[in-house]
């Protein structure tokens, strides 16, 4: 073959080439094209499939790269989204947005110490990089580096102040240091610079429902769901804002909508649990109490609720084996004691009963109503001098109960002590005890309504003698 036609042969496969790789590079941008578009009509699967595509056909093509990330995490492949800032670091390392990006995924992947490096390197690529500055002050929030979170939102707050998400993240740095009312000023803040800022609401929110100011949580929380999609915990949160204010049904609502996002959040089983209580639905409580010991059979707290919904139902042994076995996983429960004691009362066994109110005034002396309750059962079960120093020691501890007084004239009653009795019914009335509840309350004992009207009338008449002569 003679020179010129090889010459011919090496220029014609020189062009062959050059039209191949064109052909490529332009096929790699239409597939990064369409890609793109399905990305922008929410077809995430298929946009990713494009990407794979443009990076197949064009392995330096960085925007193909960021597409795929981005699209990565919004389908939560944070692994993958790592994988792409990686190459792009690599194609391009002085890329401080891709170091930024890696970051956001590794905090995805609760890998805080993997974007705290990368940060620090982003923010020495481009040290004005503001969103830089922003996420690792939360990326020193999340390791406990409260301070130093401080002062990486003092820079970006110096570069723009009026970076919203900077101030959302700093009061939450405050908020955890317990400073907290620099807290609620960076997050009045953060709503006055962001006013479309959810997750700045949702800040607030947290901190008011934190410090018990329920009605301004829930309003916080209300706006914070215009503007973002609400999870699980910001429901669980609302809903607990909710309970406090006594607006069970609307807790509910929010409980169930967070069980629908996680189903195994297990601490809203048992809030909602309280929830159902309250709105007068125990057997719903006691579906959830029992959903929540089948999650978590050692919360003992949850045995304890139970028994109390089984008392509202009157379902006294069922009770009494909650509150056993919620004492079998705490033992030393004062309020488990008082009332496993309430239901063997009505069980009528007065002996073990009286064990319980024992063990509760011997884990907390002060307990009022334990020595009360310990008086109905001395007093049911006919030792009626116990029952009437249990009363005096009640009194003791809380001299101004008129409750504890009237209880105690039921004692003197049984007792045949009628100068006793009618002089704590005077006393109670002196305390504020209603008339009318007290003839009720003799009625249903089985006193005569002519007798109950005259002992009332007689400590009427004992309690206008002592105001006369004081």
């Amino acid at each position: 073959m003679n020179r010129t036609k090889i010459l011919t042969l090496l220029k014609g496969l020189a062009i062959a080439l050059l039209l191949s790789a064109c052909a490529s590079v332009h096929e790699s941008i239409v597939f990064n094209t369409e890609g793109e578009e399905l990305l922008s009509q929410g077809m995430l699967e298929l946009a990713v499939d494009k990407f794979d595509k443009a990076v197949e056909s064009d392995p330096n093509l960085l925007e193909a790269f960021r597409n795929r990330a981005k699209t990565h995490a919004l389908l939560g492949n944070f692994v993958a989204v790592v994988a792409d800032y990686t190459e792009l670091i690599r194609l391009d390392p002085d890329a401080a947005t891709s170091y930024e990006g890696r970051a956001s995924a590794y905090l995805k992947l609760d890998q805080p110490k993997m974007a705290e490096i990368d940060l620090d390197e982003a923010i020495r690529l481009d040290a004005e990089l503001v969103s830089a500055y922003v996420h690792l002050g939360f990326v020193k929030t999340v390791l406990g580096e409260y301070r130093q979170a401080i002062n990486e939102l003092n820079k970006a707050i110096r570069l723009n102040g009026k970076n919203s998400i900077a101030y959302n993240y700093r009061g939450d740095a405050y908020w955890k240091m317990g400073e907290f009312q620099r807290a609620m000023d960076d997050y009045d803040d953060a709503v006055s610079l962001g006013p479309s800022n959810g997750e700045a609401f949702i800040s607030r929110g947290n901190a008011f429902r934190s410090s018990g100011q329920w009605a301004d949580a829930i309003q916080n929380y209300n706006a914070a769901f215009r503007f973002i999609k609400p999870t699980s915990e910001n429901y669980y949160h609302r809903g607990l804002a909710y309970s406090q204010t006594q607006r069970f049904d609307s807790a509910i609502r929010d409980y169930t909508k967070a069980l629908e996002l996680d189903p195994n959040y297990t601490d809203v089983y048992n809030s909602r649990a309280v929830a159902y209580q309250g709105f007068g639905d125990t057997e719903a409580a006691i579906r959830d109490y029992t959903e929540v010991l089948g999650r978590d059979p050692n919360r003992w707290e949850v045995y304890f609720n139970r028994g109390n919904s089984y008392m509202v139902l009157e379902q006294w042994i069922n009770a009494v084996q909650d509150y056993t076995d919620s004492l079998s996983i705490s033992s030393a429960e004062t309020l488990v004691f008082n009332n496993r004691g309430l239901a063997l009362i009505e069980l009528r066994e007065f002996d073990k009963a009286i064990a319980d109110f024992n063990e509760a005034v011997n884990l907390y002396p002060n307990y009022v109503e334990a020595y009360t309750n310990r008086g109905i059962a001395q007093k049911e079960s006919g030792n009626i001098a116990a029952a009437i120093e249990s009363y005096g020691e009640a009194l003791r501890i809380m001299p101004d109960n008129g409750l504890v007084y009237f209880g105690r004239a039921l004692v003197h009653r049984v007792k045949g002590d009628v100068d006793s009795f009618i002089n704590d019914l005077a006393n109670a009335l002196n305390l504020g005890v209603d008339k009318d509840s007290i003839e009720l309350t003799l009625v249903e004992h089985d006193e005569h309504p002519l007798d109950v009207r005259n002992f009332v009338n007689e400590a009427l008449r004992r309690l206008e003698e002592r105001k006369s002569n004081s």
